[in-house]
């Protein structure tokens, strides 16, 4: 059944009429369909599994949803997915058209997120959902569909690359963004103040298209950029025939800033709720961690209002994001404070629980099912996990441990025998 939803990359691309903005197929939405009570839209997730027909106009979306009560699948306690909507595929599909679809979202396995080598935090993002599988009549699976369409090998053969817009705006927007703003939160240096600090990141670059869906972000959750003549000095040399001249350019920019409680609260749901925290000690080496808790942090606290007139070079805390039509900037304002302090403390409400394999498997699941990141052991008792399955079956596997983890190519029935005994092992060692 599942094979018959998957997309159909016939080399259309699909228009916008919200955002001016083209997709192809495969591509994860948000879609509002009817309006709530309260007059709000219902807004629900779903991937589009093919381009307008062109009868009426419509669109095929499968629908993605949180999953039922009924379905017995227990949600996950952990604290990279904390305040993140959890779904499961479905096979309902439903007709729509393109002014229905509001944005892209950004659907990723829970076990990617979870498998800390990928370093994906996403918790408290507001676009991200958090895939769990797939339901049929009640039985839940371990299957997880790309997260991206040009994850699909026959999407370049209709497609550029610069087609997939949702990956572009994970890629090019989300990620270096939120790369900038810890590598700038975390500093160690000593001098650098404990009540102000001021750091201003080197230029990133960036495209209007980018900025352009930036900033349609913080003005729906109520923070406009403005428009600002910069008097920095830049000077150019122009070489002539005859002699060298120099002169001084005055340039212009666009500036988001975000210093209240409601602004940066858009910050942290665009690029996770631990974006306005940083570790003030020595960064950890590779492999290694350290406990916020346990340390000294650099921490962005919000002003009770705005600043009015607007200041450029303001002492108050917050954070500035600069646009100059090619690069893009970001300032960041804090101040010290211990791990125990209540905006460090506030990251991680309760005590977070470990994963078991009860908790992460309902009473429905066939233990057989393997998928990609399914865990097994070996026969010699070496713990291992499922990289890719190839098309002929066989899966691509490596170990889990040891500082030289060997790859393994099994049959698919051969893995799929050792997790079951695997899955089983831990499901007696919790009882």
């Amino acid at each position: 059944m599942f094979h018959l939803l998957e997309p159909v990359f016939d080399g259309s691309l699909i228009r916008l009429p919200r955002s001016k903005e083209l997709i192809c197929p495969g591509t994860f939405v948000f879609y509002s369909r009817a309006l709530g009570e309260d007059g709000g839209d219902s807004i629900d997730v779903g991937r589009i599994m093919r381009s307008p027909e062109s009868t009426n106009g419509s669109i095929s979306l499968n629908i993605f949803r949180p999953p039922l009560p009924e379905e017995q699948i227990r949600p996950l306690h952990h604290s990279t997915l904390s305040d993140v909507i959890e779904v499961v595929q479905t096979t309902e599909v439903v007709e729509l058209y393109p002014c229905n679809i509001i944005d892209v979202a950004f659907v990723f396995p829970c076990g990617s997120i979870m498998d800390h080598s990928n370093m994906l935090e996403v918790s408290g993002m507001k676009l991200v959902r958090v895939l769990r599988g797939r339901v049929h009549e009640n039985i839940f699976e371990e299957v997880f569909p790309p997260s991206f369409p040009s994850s699909y090998d026959s999407f370049f053969q209709s497609y550029h690359a610069n087609d997939d817009l949702c990956y572009r705006k994970w890629s090019e927007v989300v990620l270096p963004i939120q790369a900038l703003i810890s590598r700038l939160l975390c500093r160690a240096f000593i001098g650098q103040g404990d009540n102000f600090c001021k750091r201003r990141s080197e230029a990133h670059q960036f495209t209007r298209f980018q900025w352009g869906w930036l900033s349609s972000f913080f003005m729906s959750h109520g923070t406009p950029s403005r428009n600002v003549a910069l008097f920095r000095r830049s000077k150019r040399l122009l070489v002539r025939p005859t002699a060298v001249f120099a002169s001084s350019v005055q340039s212009a920019c666009s500036i988001i800033r975000c210093e209240t409680e409601a602004e940066l609260k858009a910050v942290k749901l665009l690029f996770g709720k631990c974006c306005l925290v940083g570790l003030r000690d020595v960064a950890p080496s590779v492999q290694n961690s350290v406990l916020l808790q346990n340390s000294q942090c650099n921490v962005i606290i919000p002003n009770d209002h705005i600043e009015n007139p607007f200041v450029l070079n303001t002492s108050r805390l917050g954070i500035d994001f600069e646009f100059s039509g090619t690069v893009l900037r970001v300032t960041v304002r804090y101040k010290k404070v211990f791990g125990t302090d209540a905006a460090v403390r506030g990251l991680f409400p309760g005590e977070v629980q470990q994963i078991s394999l009860r908790n992460t498997l309902p009473a429905t699941q066939n233990l057989k099912i393997v998928s990609v990141n399914s865990f097994f052991k070996l026969d010699d008792g070496e713990l291992a996990y499922v990289v890719s399955i190839g098309a002929n079956g066989l899966c691509h596997c490596r170990e889990a441990q040891g500082e030289f983890p060997r790859d393994h190519h099994l049959p698919y029935e051969t893995v799929s025998r050792l997790a079951n005994y695997y899955r089983l092992e831990e499901l007696q060692l919790e009882d």
